[in-house]
């Protein structure tokens, strides 16, 4: 739209909010999160396919014909972030104990116990869990939480009558993919309301100075989300996702 070069990029990037909304920022920064080499070192790594490969996929969900023949909306969320929280197992499992004991209430079963003053403290026991000194603890009750949360499917597994069995059958395999899944798993699940939400791009970028940063960094992978009229579910997917770079 301006015509910018590498180098003034970064000089209106600084000083335009505009600019930094639009890239997903949430506070307003006052410095450049990368070098504008980077910028170069990209377009070489992808090279012309890959631009091409870009272009190709921009005309293909953004071009005139898309409205006529497809069968779902676009949303693009650039500017308009994702209702995603940064997914961790332990909150992933805490939500699981907390949808059995709403699915419990609402079907009328008596349960043994509903750990819900437990969970909270080993929730909060996870946190900072890559320090030296709180590793041990926070990984003992990331396990804890697991257990808890298998423990009450199976009770609701074994109480549930077969017609709550059969309405419940989809929310109850989802929530046991959640607590179950490994690091190295595909189709992992991100989300319990957005179950179908996908990080197409584990972003490999070393620019982040932070750990903070790189959390954000992550959590924009999340873009644009996909709207199917046929099946209500939503996708979200990264143009991007073929490519993983590093700086240089």
């Amino acid at each position: 739209m301006y015509n910018l070069g590498d180098e003034k990029i970064p000089e209106y990037w600084v000083r335009d909010v505009y600019f930094q909304y639009f890239c997903g920022g949430v506070f307003f920064e006052h410095k450049f999160p990368f070098d504008p080499s980077d910028f170069c070192h990209f377009r070489k790594r992808v090279g012309e396919e890959g631009v091409t490969k870009i272009f190709s996929y921009s005309v293909k969900l953004h071009g005139s014909e898309v409205l006529k023949q497809a069968k779902f909306v676009l949303s693009d969320t650039t500017v308009q972030e994702n209702n995603t929280t940064f997914p961790t197992d332990a909150k992933l499992r805490k939500k699981v104990i907390d949808k059995c004991n709403k699915i419990a209430e609402h079907a009328g079963i008596n349960q043994r116990q509903r750990f819900t003053c437990e969970s909270k403290q080993l929730l909060r026991a996870t946190y900072n869990g890559h320090h030296p000194k709180r590793a041990k603890a926070a990984k003992k009750a990331k396990n804890r939480l697991q257990t808890i949360a298998n423990k009450m499917l199976r009770e609701l597994d074994r109480k549930m009558p077969e017609a709550q069995k059969v309405f419940y059958k989809s929310d109850i395999e989802l929530y046991k993919r959640a607590v179950n899944q490994q690091k190295n798993d595909t189709n992992k699940v991100y989300s319990l309301h957005k179950p179908c939400t996908n990080c197409m791009a584990l972003v490999n970028y070393t620019v982040a100075k932070s750990k903070v940063y790189a959390k954000l960094l992550y959590l924009y992978c999340f873009r644009a989300c996909r709207f199917c009229k046929d099946h209500d579910t939503t996708f979200s997917t990264v143009i991007l996702s073929d490519f993983s770079f590093s700086r240089r």
